[in-house]
């Protein structure tokens, strides 16, 4: 078995996870943590019939221990 093939069977846990869905006024929110320290949020609205305006984050752990935050 390969180097690659050992990391990717490896089970991630799921630390939290949540979303939220209003189909009255189109808001939503999501967010997911896991336990190789990935975590995502997100939070949306409805700006006009087929437009939804999001705004969120993504945050991981680089191979060399920095965290990584895209916003």
């Amino acid at each position: 078995m390969s180097v690659l093939t050992t990391i990717y069977a490896q089970q991630i846990p799921i630390l939290r996870q949540e979303l939220n869905i209003n189909p009255k006024d189109g808001t939503h929110n999501y967010l997911y943590e896991t336990g190789n320290r990935i975590y995502e949020d997100q939070q949306g609205y409805r700006k006009a019939p087929g437009l939804q305006a999001v705004q969120g984050q993504f945050q991981y752990e680089s191979p060399e221990g920095e965290n990584v935050n895209y916003i």
